[in-house]
C-alpha cells in the first residue's frame, strides 16, 4: 500500500512539473494551460464517486488492482499524446484511475488491520511527501538534460511504467505467498490423487495434519 500512495502522488505531481513542458510544445498560453490540471482534477471526482460505488459491487480487491491498471497505463499513455487535448483527456483518464485508487486502497488496508490498529491508515499520508520529492527528482533528471518536447515525456512514461510494474509485482507476490505459506507448493488439482470414500465403522476417524499445520479427517482407505 506505501508504494501505491506513494506512486499515486507521484502521478498527481508529475502533471504539475508538465505544464511548462506542453506550454511550450503545443504553443499554449500560461493562462490557457492551466485547463490541464482542471481534466486531471474531473477525472479525479469522477473516478472517486465511480469506484467507490463500484468497489462495493465488485470486490475493493479486483477494484483495487485495476485502478492501478489504469493509472499505469495511462501514465504512459500521456507520453505520447499528440496534441495539447489529447494530453487533457489522457490526464482526465489518468486522474479517474488515481482517483478510483485513493478511497479503495484505503478501504482495503483496513480490512487487513485488527480493530485495534485502525489508526495506521493515517500513517499513508506520510507518503504523499515522498511522492512529491520523488516526482521532482525524476522531473529535474529529464526536464534539464533533455529538449522541451521529449523531458516531460520520458517522465510520464517513467512514472506510468513502474506503476504497471507495481501492479505486476504485487499479483506475482500474492501468488507466491499463497503458494508457499509454510514450504508448502502449489500442486494443480489435476496432479492430486483422487479420493477413494470409504464406510467407516461410528467413532472410527484418522486424524492428521493438513499441508498448512491444521488438524484435518481423512478417511481410512480400503
Amino acid at each position: 500500500m506505501s508504494s501505491v500512495r506513494l506512486l499515486t502522488k507521484t502521478g498527481l505531481q508529475v502533471v504539475a512539473l508538465s505544464l511548462p513542458s506542453l506550454s511550450a510544445e503545443f504553443g499554449v498560453s500560461e493562462s490557457s494551460v492551466r485547463f490541464t490540471t482542471l481534466a486531471l482534477f474531473l477525472g479525479l471526482t469522477i473516478g472517486a464517486l465511480f469506484w467507490g460505488i463500484s468497489a462495493d459491487i465488485i470486490g475493493r480487491r479486483p477494484a483495487f488492482n485495476l485502478t492501478l491498471l489504469l493509472t499505469g497505463a495511462f501514465g504512459v499513455a500521456v507520453g505520447a499524446a499528440p496534441n495539447w487535448i489529447g494530453a487533457c483527456g489522457l490526464y482526465a483518464a489518468l486522474g479517474f484511475g488515481i482517483g478510483g485508487n485513493l478511497p479503495v486502497d484505503g478501504a482495503l488496508f483496513l480490512e487487513f488491520l485488527p480493530q485495534t490498529s485502525g489508526n495506521l491508515l493515517t500513517l499513508l499520508s506520510i507518503f504523499w511527501p515522498f511522492g512529491q520529492l520523488y516526482a521532482s527528482l525524476i522531473g529535474w533528471a529529464f526536464l534539464t538534460n533533455y529538449a522541451e518536447n521529449q523531458g516531460w515525456r520520458y517522465l510520464n512514461y517513467t512514472v506510468g511504467k513502474q506503476t504497471i510494474e507495481t501492479r505486476l509485482t504485487k499479483k506475482s507476490a500474492n501468488f507466491n505467498r499463497r503458494c508457499n505459506d509454510s514450504g508448502d507448493v502449489c500442486v494443480p488439482v489435476c496432479a492430486l490423487p483422487p479420493i477413494r470414500v470409504a464406510k467407516i465403522s461410528p467413532g472410527q476417524r484418522s486424524t492428521t495434519r493438513g499441508c498448512h499445520g491444521s488438524p484435518s479427517h481423512r478417511l481410512p482407505q480400503q
